[in-house]
């Protein structure tokens, strides 16, 4: 048992290390959760808020039209602004060149 783990020790082959490029299925449950967040906040307040029809000339069934037009303007919004602002800057891709050629 004892040449056994000796040998598995010393002689076996280690893993090589690698940076992680991002942070995997957590990112998913993140944007889930911050679209689950907005869809919520949305309908809480149009089925709870008084002062949106106080002085409106609509109707609740008015309101909540507009209300659901409004909620798919913020899930557009937060797409395009998604899309155009990047998601890491540059120095971290220039860093993790670095460490890869290093690992290499």
């Amino acid at each position: 048992m004892s040449i056994e783990l000796t040998d598995m020790s010393e002689y076996k082959r280690k893993d090589n290390p690698v940076s992680q490029i991002d942070i995997g299925i957590w990112m998913d449950l993140l944007d889930f959760t911050s679209d689950l967040g907005i869809v919520v906040c949305m309908y809480i307040i149009i089925f709870t808020s008084k002062e949106l029809t106080k002085d409106m000339p609509y109707d609740d069934h008015t309101m909540y039209i507009i209300g659901f037009f409004a909620l798919h303007m913020i899930f557009f919004v937060k797409y395009v602004l998604q899309e155009l602002i990047e998601d890491e800057p540059s120095w971290v891709s220039e860093d993790r060149e670095i460490v890869e050629n290093r690992v290499l």
